[in-house]
């Protein structure tokens, strides 16, 4: 590890993984948002419970391994290190839209963002556009003989799209791209892979199918995460 590096570690809450993340500062030191002592990880908090602190490396770690991520286009170390300290003492937090990662990632790229969140959301959309075909197809065998005549039947191969799309967006955060362009790498992902399932289904109209009902699952489950997220923000 180096000056500036963006680093993190692994652990769990009740079950559930997490990263959490900072800045390692090059003096044994590391700068991060954190919960102070008693604090508790929540939703959303803007009080001083939350800030921009710097502990030792050993603090940050608690026993953990530390990992590095990688930028594509990260800042070099000495501009790194200077943004996360004039960032000390900064308060608040919210899991969506502001926490270490969000904090961390700022500070080596200017990007406000979290692969965690974008990870987890993509997830979720992808669950949500997996069951809208799923759904899609139950009301089409409940209306058969409409089905029959319809030109966007569902087959349950469709949503191998939506697990390509989770699929390709991991390998793009692994690799360093910066959230949207890791979103726009899912989502041809997902369509390339919608069309070339619905073409050994169905041909060229069984490609052209499969795209349209992907493209359809996707927008109701965008939408539907969309609100979720605004109401928990």
């Amino acid at each position: 590890m180096a000056a500036g590096d963006h680093i993190y570690v692994v652990g769990t809450i009740q079950g559930i993984p997490f990263q959490h993340h900072g800045i390692d500062a090059g003096d044994g030191s590391v700068i991060h948002l954190c919960a102070g002592d008693g604090a508790r990880v929540t939703l959303k908090d803007s009080s001083e419970r939350f800030s921009v602190r710097r502990t030792s490396i050993q603090e940050f770690a608690n026993g953990r391994e530390i990992f590095v991520k990688q930028h594509s286009d990260g800042r070099n170390g000495e501009q790194v290190v200077k943004e996360a300290e004039k960032r000390i003492g900064e308060c608040g937090y919210n899991l969506l839209e502001g926490n270490c990662e969000h904090f961390a990632t700022a500070c080596a790229t200017g990007r406000w963002e979290s692969h965690q969140i974008e990870m987890g959301a993509a997830t979720v959309e992808a669950l949500a556009s997996a069951s809208t075909k799923v759904a899609w197809a139950a009301g089409q065998r409940l209306v058969a003989r409409y089905a029959a005549r319809s030109a966007l039947k569902v087959h349950p191969a469709a949503v191998l799209a939506d697990c390509a799309e989770v699929a390709a967006l991991s390998a793009s955060c692994r690799s360093g791209f910066s959230a949207d362009k890791a979103k726009r790498i899912a989502k041809l992902s997902g369509a390339v892979t919608a069309f070339g399932i619905g073409g050994v289904v169905g041909g060229g109209a069984g490609a052209v199918a499969f795209l349209a009902i992907h493209h359809g699952s996707s927008a109701v489950a965008e939408k539907f995460c969309k609100t979720v997220r605004n109401l928990l923000s």
